[in-house]
């Protein structure tokens, strides 16, 4: 049944919407690519480190915004679609309300999974085109970019490197995917469906970062943080950092499993 899910879910995101989500998020990626390309060093110009730059370096990039809004483009509105027309009715008609849900949350989260990596495989590939090839080395100079998080990875790996980057991007998508879910269970405007959650992690992002100083557990908590900027970040391990989107992904599919189910019984 799974299965099932996953094929309508792909089905699904074949619209213009993917296609805007596409558009906003390699522009995006080569618009502050082409900002930070002025650079003499080959060790802060080849292709891992300017995929980096556009994807997630602290003060080069804004992709840590731009990122969430894009996958609300593409998956936000799903289960609100589902509210909408018949497929919620066709589907309690063949399996349980429970079933539904669970199978509807897992497959839109591999979805999401397997679309995110896609436009990463993109955007890696047109670093590779437009930047020189020079395998990373530790930094010589005081002030060069590199990842802080595995660097010795970094540095004898870079493609395995940005594979597991890939990742984990990928599994954020999952969170950020999920949480249209969420909100599909509160909300009866496709406005507040796709913008609550961009809204809510905007907010309680600049809320921990701000509120507190550099510090502070808070702020090595923040979403916008832990979006890709942690991986500048010493205080950091790959561990921690998967862990944090996994255990939020978790909570996430409870928080829609219960919301669901508190729908369901209210319109019964």
């Amino acid at each position: 049944m799974v299965k099932r899910f996953l094929k309508i879910e792909f089905i699904r995101i074949c619209r213009w919407q993917t296609l805007l989500a596409f558009i906003i998020f390699m522009g995006a990626f080569i618009h502050i690519s082409v900002m930070n390309k002025p650079n003499f060093s080959l060790n802060q110009s080849n292709f891992f480190i300017g995929y980096f730059k556009a994807l997630c370096v602290p003060m080069h990039s804004y992709m840590s915004l731009i990122f969430p809004l894009v996958i609300i483009l593409i998956f936000g509105d799903s289960l609100f679609l589902d509210y909408k027309t018949s497929f919620l009715q066709f589907s309690l008609s063949r399996i349980t309300h429970k079933e539904f849900i669970r199978y509807k949350t897992i497959a839109i989260s591999l979805v999401s999974f397997i679309v995110t990596l896609g436009f990463q495989l993109v955007a890696f590939l047109y670093s590779i085109i437009t930047s020189p090839y020079h395998l990373p080395t530790k930094p010589l100079v005081e002030g060069h970019i590199i990842p802080t998080v595995s660097l010795d990875l970094y540095v004898s790996n870079p493609f395995i490197y940005i594979f597991i980057v890939m990742i984990l991007f990928s599994i954020i998508s999952m969170v950020i995917t999920v949480s249209g879910l969420i909100t599909s269970n509160i909300f009866k405007n496709i406005f507040a469906v796709q913008g609550i959650p961009w809204i809510m992690y905007i907010f309680i992002g600049e809320l921990l970062i701000c509120a507190v100083n550099g510090t502070s557990i808070y702020f090595h908590i923040s979403p916008i943080q832990m979006i890709g900027y942690c991986l500048f970040d010493e205080n950091y391990s790959f561990i921690e950092i998967f862990l944090y989107w996994i255990i939020l992904w978790i909570v996430s599919y409870f928080a829609t499993y219960k919301l669901f189910m508190r729908k369901f019984r209210l319109s019964l």
